[in-house]
């Protein structure tokens, strides 16, 4: 993808669009069957708490598709030459995460691991797409 962009910056973003489209879309099935399909996986390994087992299930889902929307985001932000932002937002959000973590664990144990992870890959995307934003959609001159 970087050199795609530096050899001609529209294929390169044709290109990231299209792989990561993809890539998403598989992601987004996949996802969306293990939702489905929750309580008969977690019945297959244990009998116990199979509905409490399966709604972590359910939350964690959430985990894979939220890692790919921002994965690509941090790959086009490198390959655009930010890596400053790159490093700074990385160090902010896991500071922010291991802190949340921490606070919530004791009192929401897995649920409020899977929220932090959640929230903080949220807060990446959102970042990322700030500062993306100009060179993924510029404006007609």
């Amino acid at each position: 993808v970087c050199f795609l962009l530096n050899k001609n910056l529209k294929e390169g973003l044709r290109f990231w669009k299209i792989y990561n489209g993809a890539n998403f879309g598989f992601i987004l099935v996949s996802m969306g069957l293990i939702y489905v399909f929750a309580p008969n996986a977690v019945a297959y390994f244990t009998k116990t708490n199979v509905d409490e087992i399966s709604q972590l299930l359910k939350l964690a889902v959430l985990i894979p598709l939220a890692l790919s929307v921002s994965i690509p985001l941090k790959q086009l932000l490198l390959g655009f030459n930010q890596q400053r932002l790159y490093v700074n937002v990385t160090m902010m959000i896991v500071m922010v995460n291991l802190f949340l973590m921490v606070a919530l664990l004791p009192r929401f144990k897995l649920h409020g691991v899977f929220l932090t992870l959640i929230l903080t890959e949220m807060a990446t995307i959102a970042i990322y797409y700030l500062n993306l934003k100009a060179k993924l959609h510029p404006k007609a001159c």
